[in-house]
């Protein structure tokens, strides 16, 4: 009875430990605003729990660092407090890692990256997504208060550049066929 009760608490400890949120906040910038799916505020991270942010350019649009890139990603917190974490973060573009890193125990206030975000210059990116663990915070309430500027989230030095426009291939293998057409019909009539 002792070890069926051992193993009942053990198995809920583990569940309810595998069931904490983990916030995610995901936003696409245009050039000149952002949207994005949710909202902070008001929302509390406790130890253990994690807030991941992704930005992405629009379209076939991307951002290009322009110098060795640093970034400022914060979630704004209530409470004064210092906070532990750890973070890891990733530049992508078309779906493919073209950076990425990660620091442990950092110390901050808000919830972001403490130091800089690495990315040689020129690197283009259009997709960047980082992850913060909180590990432990000396202030009992830790409520996020917003997302970081969603007018100009440009983050660093960085330039956002337009995408250029690729045609589709449909309308290229109908033009091929068009005129593959029109060959082998004068062929017929010359024949």
């Amino acid at each position: 009875m002792k070890k069926t009760f051992t193993a009942i608490a053990l198995s809920l400890a583990s569940l309810a430990a595998s069931a904490a949120p983990t916030y995610v906040y995901d936003f696409t910038f245009d050039g000149t605003t952002t949207t994005t799916n949710a909202t902070a505020a008001g929302n509390q991270l406790q130890n253990g729990q994690s807030v991941g942010m992704t930005l992405r350019a629009a379209g076939n649009d991307f951002f290009r660092a322009n110098a060795t890139w640093g970034v400022w990603a914060p979630i704004l917190m209530g409470e004064n407090a210092t906070r532990i974490g750890d973070l890891t973060f990733t530049f992508w573009l078309d779906g493919i890692a073209v950076g990425s890193g990660s620091y442990s125990a950092q110390a901050h206030t808000y919830v972001h990256l403490a130091n800089a975000a690495p990315l040689a210059m020129g690197t283009a990116f259009d997709v960047f997504s980082w992850e913060f663990t909180l590990v432990s915070s000396d202030s009992a309430s830790n409520t996020m208060n917003s997302v970081f500027n969603t007018s100009n989230p440009t983050l660093g030095t960085t330039v956002y550049e337009r995408g250029q426009a690729v045609p589709e291939p449909s309308s290229l293998l109908l033009l091929a066929a068009a005129v593959g057409g029109l060959l082998a019909r004068r062929r017929i009539a010359k024949a």
